[in-house]
């Protein structure tokens, strides 16, 4: 996995997307069976890329931060079920 962070994902971005964003979330969704881990990883490299080689607007923003929130809600949610069930 980091192998192909460290090498494929900057040639893919040097080659076709260099200078745009990558595809959203939803639009890849499909080619990967909704997998929701991958979607969670994708998102996070989708922001990482426009942070780091765009210029993020305000939409990006809070976007970003909802997909860095959203995993810490759902530990809360699991801690707090965890704690009411034992």
């Amino acid at each position: 996995m980091q192998g192909c962070y460290e090498n494929q994902f900057n040639r893919l971005t040097e080659k076709f997307y260099q200078k745009a964003p990558w595809p959203e979330a939803e639009a890849i969704a499909p080619l990967v069976n909704n997998d929701p881990h991958f979607l969670i990883l994708y998102r996070e490299l989708y922001y990482r890329h426009i942070y780091a080689r765009l210029s993020p607007t305000i939409e990006h923003r809070f976007a970003s931060y909802d997909v860095f929130r959203r995993p810490s809600s759902s530990n809360s949610r699991i801690t707090a079920i965890s704690s009411t069930s034992s």
